[in-house]
């Protein structure tokens, strides 16, 4: 890894560490570094997708155009869910909504690793699949089933079919039917859960709203990645897929339960 890239990333890790204050909490700041990250990533992709002149590659690797390394890319596309981690880390892990909400998140950090190298192997795509699979399985299981709400179901399973038939139409390979099939009804799964738990009042701290809407960022950036994929190709599809999939995790991670204070 180039010595420019270890700056950087020492710069974010200076950043965290000697910044936290009274003022300013350990959550508040991991939250910012996450979106100050997810923006830097955000500017490797225009440069690497829209050959925008943005200045970042030559700050990072010293190359004058974009980012040719695949474990660079990966580092700068996995630091906003380190930042995330932290955020649900520092909100506490002694509530089960929290404890699950942060392996989702570090289920879906191997999601994101695997599909940065799935064009060096084919089955990087498979394992990365199944690593978001096991993210939204985990989110399901924090939202739980209470109340069940089985109407609000209907939308999201609907949508879900539709987008199953709609890839089978494309070029989706005939051994990837049922796992994406699979991956369909776990997603949908995951949304109607945030609706349902929307729904209704909570009193453990939790914030609803804020899982409901990453639920649904979360299925509009895996629609794109799969229409893009499987079906229609677009050159912006990696810069929309990943400011939908950044945006619906940074609201599921923000919807944990703040760590209580202690009482003298």
């Amino acid at each position: 890894m180039r010595i420019q890239t270890v700056k950087i990333l020492t710069l974010f890790v200076l950043l965290f560490a000697s910044c936290s204050t009274p003022d300013i909490s350990q959550k508040t700041l991991a939250s910012i570094l996450c979106l100050a990250s997810a923006a830097l990533f955000t500017g490797i992709l225009c440069e690497r997708d829209f050959n925008m002149p943005l200045g970042i590659a030559p700050l990072i690797t010293g190359e004058p155009n974009k980012i040719s390394s695949s474990d660079v890319y990966a580092v700068f596309k996995l630091l906003p869910m380190f930042f995330l981690l932290v955020v649900v880390y520092t909100s506490g892990l002694g509530q089960r909504y929290n404890l699950l909400v942060f392996f989702g998140l570090i289920a879906s950090s191997f999601g994101d690793y695997f599909l940065v190298y799935q064009n060096v192997d084919k089955m990087y795509f498979v394992y990365g699949m199944a690593s978001f699979g096991l993210a939204h399985l985990l989110y399901v299981l924090a939202l739980g089933f209470r109340p069940l709400r089985l109407g609000l179901a209907v939308i999201p399973f609907s949508l879900g079919i539709a987008s199953q038939y709609n890839l089978m139409l494309g070029t989706l390979p005939e051994k990837l039917v049922i796992p994406v099939g699979i991956y369909h009804l776990l997603i949908a799964s995951m949304i109607w859960r945030a609706l349902a738990r929307k729904s209704v009042p909570h009193a453990d701290g939790t914030s609803p709203s804020l899982a409901a809407y990453g639920a649904l960022l979360f299925g509009v950036s895996d629609s794109l990645l799969g229409l893009n994929k499987f079906r229609y190709p677009f050159v912006q599809a990696h810069l929309v897929v990943m400011v939908t999939y950044y945006a619906a995790q940074f609201l599921i991670a923000h919807s944990v339960a703040k760590r209580k204070a202690k009482t003298a």
